[in-house]
């Protein structure tokens, strides 16, 4: 079994704001194995952005715990030993804005090099970026001295992704790294990331909000909403015997492209918009849009527990996945029923 390679435990991330404070991640645990793809998929707001960066040092936690390779890391990026600063690297969302549009990509992709001394000389770092461009699958006679304003956004998220890998990282967070992409280009920019990850060995924690692309890269997958992870289980289980209603509910909120897939999508609605972080519901979170809440889901915010070997859910209507304790069946009838009442009072009015 592989080993972790990092190790989340009860982590937080409050921003204080004028308006009151914001729980972006609100006492989650996880672990990510070495040579793993760990999914995080949630709506915007849900804090999986947060987490990303929090792991990284961008912001320090407000408490938990964060381990690497079982050094203490809980601390922003600037306290942390370089070999370790080295050894972590991230893809943000949108790659123009990660790129500095004044410096060529020479300069862009080899500044992590020789930040870390791992070359000596601008010719040498010139034949290591060449070699980087390549591995993305950029043309280095044409791009190495372009600057971003000049290249197309695959082409920037390209350069981002050889900046990423530059000093041999063991473990990469990919913040949405193909949304601001056209789908051609994310094909392509999906397969870029999935021949690194095989060649390099490198763990990623791969944050998105497409479940087309989770299925396709990812070995556990975390579903998170308002700061607190509601499911986490491998993928396949996760897909196919999905648990939560909240999870049931993002399923069934994807397009499917085989008759299979279609036959495996829950045909479940949540009501209503995802709630502000700043003024969370009492008890289970996700209560104020779920079909199935009974009381005890308004007072209690339930805890993540295992029901069956490696799959974690956190719902009070879940004991394990032969014991589910709501009616899919009759929810969706309800459902049906008040979209009726709905298209009657339409047509009256």
């Amino acid at each position: 079994m592989a080993e972790n390679l990092i190790e989340v435990k009860n982590l937080k991330k409050y921003f204080d704001m004028e308006a009151g404070t914001v729980k972006a991640i609100d006492d989650i645990t996880f672990t990510i194995k070495e040579n793993e793809v760990f999914g995080l998929v949630g709506e915007s707001g849900s804090g999986k952005s947060t987490t990303g960066k929090v792991l990284m040092g961008i912001h320090p936690p407000t408490e938990g715990e964060i381990s690497f390779r079982e050094h203490d890391i809980s601390i922003s990026s600037s306290g942390r030993a370089k070999a370790i600063k080295r050894d972590m690297n991230m893809v943000f969302q949108d790659p123009g804005g990660s790129l500095n549009p004044t410096k060529t990509v020479l300069d862009i992709v080899g500044l992590p090099l020789r930040i870390h001394d791992m070359v000596d000389g601008k010719k040498e770092m010139a034949k290591e970026v060449y070699q980087l461009l390549n591995t993305v699958d950029l043309d280095p006679e044409r791009f190495m001295y372009r600057r971003p304003n000049d290249l197309g956004q695959g082409e920037k998220q390209a350069v981002a992704i050889a900046r990423a890998i530059a000093t041999d990282p063991s473990f990469v967070v990919l913040d949405e790294p193909t949304s601001a992409l056209d789908v051609s280009i994310q094909a392509k920019i999906m397969n870029i990331l999935i021949d690194l990850q095989d060649e390099y060995n490198m763990s990623y924690l791969f944050i998105t909000h497409d479940l087309g692309l989770m299925r396709n890269i990812a070995d556990r997958v975390a579903i998170m909403y308002l700061g607190r992870f509601f499911e986490v289980a491998d993928s396949h289980v996760f897909f196919e015997t999905p648990l939560h209603p909240y999870t049931k509910v993002l399923l069934g909120s994807f397009p499917t492209t085989t008759k299979e897939e279609e036959k495996l999508k829950p045909d479940l609605k949540a009501r209503g918009e995802i709630p502000s972080a700043m003024d969370l519901p009492s008890g289970c979170r996700f209560h104020t849009r779920c079909p199935f809440k009974e009381e005890k889901c308004l007072e209690t915010e339930p805890e993540l527990v295992e029901v069956q070997e490696d799959h974690f859910v956190a719902c009070h209507l879940v004991n394990g996945v032969d014991d589910v304790e709501y009616d899919v069946e009759e929810v969706e009838q309800e459902e049906k029923e008040f979209e009726y009442d709905i298209e009657g009072i339409e047509m009256k009015t």
